[in-house]
């Protein structure tokens, strides 16, 4: 009966402390949030579709050299920061409290070391800290996947008017002024066969190659411009991926907290059912 006296205690004061609870999860995640997994969110959401044409090019061929210095190793190192750095310790030892204030009641009240025992096998910190791992390690590997990648689909479309109008102006200015203008002029096959012709006469011209080398440099002009305006976007959608994940994540910080008070509940409904039979067995005697 005090054991049951000091469990419903305890299990009272855990209920009340779920702000507390909630604040020391929210500070470990958003120690890890702002550190590393910030840079390696670019690599989990970035979407190269969101860039086409040379931008496309460019953007690959950067993550490509980022992911070989890196060696591929974002997710597991986001992963492992969590888990066992500063912030898995701060989780762990908020587990270890829980069973420590525990052990502490049943002492002070005088109790038998059985039911301190009976405690440690029923809030068991290893197997908390390793079943709060797996699930957090497990939502993480889902998370990327869940929360998906932004369409970009305006972002999409400038770029496509952009380097139409570069390939445009290029036509134009190999197919020369007096070509154009005779088709123009008089729309027809024979008119476009002239514009054909003069553009492969021009293309190896001086003019023509002048304007190739051009049409080069205002790709890649444009190409580095749109990726910079690119990893802006990506940025602000990191931001908006992080805020998502920190929720999240104290979501199943918090279902920890319901996890270890429904095993309290759990073994005090087993310490109510030996009460009653201890109880049985005492009147069954008095009759007797």
């Amino acid at each position: 009966a005090s054991m049951r006296q000091v469990l419903g205690q305890y299990i009272e004061d855990l209920e009340q402390e779920r702000a507390e609870w909630a604040a020391i999860g929210e500070q470990a995640f958003d120690a890890w949030l702002k550190g590393q997994l910030k840079k390696d969110a670019l690599f989990w959401i970035g979407d190269m579709t969101a860039l086409v044409g040379p931008g496309h090019v460019v953007a690959t061929l950067l993550r490509d050299w980022q992911e070989w210095v890196r060696r591929d190793s974002a997710k597991e190192s986001g992963s492992k920061l969590l888990l066992e750095g500063m912030s898995g310790s701060s989780l762990r030892r908020q587990l270890e409290r829980v069973e420590d204030r525990m052990a502490h009641r049943v002492l002070s009240r005088g109790l038998p070391a059985v039911f301190k025992q009976q405690l440690e096998a029923v809030l068991d910190v290893s197997g908390l800290w390793e079943d709060l791992r797996s699930r957090l390690h497990y939502f993480l590997e889902l998370w990327p996947e869940r929360a998906g990648a932004p369409s970009f689909a305006a972002f999409r479309s400038l770029q496509y008017i952009a380097y139409f109008l570069l390939t445009l102006f290029l036509l134009l200015a190999i197919g020369g002024p007096e070509a154009w203008r005779a088709f123009l002029a008089n729309p027809g096959w024979s008119a476009l066969a002239g514009v054909l012709t003069a553009m492969i006469g021009n293309l190896f011209s001086p003019v023509g190659l002048a304007a190739l080398g051009s049409y080069i440099l205002l790709n890649l002009f444009f190409a580095l411009r749109f990726y910079g305006r690119y990893k802006k976007l990506l940025q602000r959608h990191t931001q908006k991926f992080i805020e998502s994940l920190k929720f999240e994540l104290g979501k199943v910080w918090e279902g920890e907290l319901d996890s270890i008070i429904n095993q309290l509940k759990d073994h005090d409904r087993e310490l109510e059912m030996q009460q009653s039979a201890i109880k049985s067995i005492h009147e069954k005697r008095k009759r007797e």
